[in-house]
């Protein structure tokens, strides 16, 4: 089995690129597009990696995410 990596960004285009990285490269990947959506993953699974734009943690978090 391999390393679940959880990769969050607000921007489409790292989302899809960081995303289609960690795929090729052999890991289990699950997204999150903004902070909330972070939390919420992270309240379902505990990836090994989390890849992410710190700002949108903060962003989720203000919005009671």
């Amino acid at each position: 089995m391999s390393a679940l990596v959880l990769v969050a960004d607000s921007d489409p285009f790292n989302l899809r690129l960081l995303s289609e990285l960690c795929g090729t490269l052999g890991y289990e990947v699950m997204t999150a597009a903004d902070g909330g959506a972070v939390l919420d993953a992270m309240a379902r699974q505990r990836p090994s990696l989390v890849l992410m734009d710190a700002a949108d943690l903060l962003r989720g978090r203000e919005r009671g995410g």
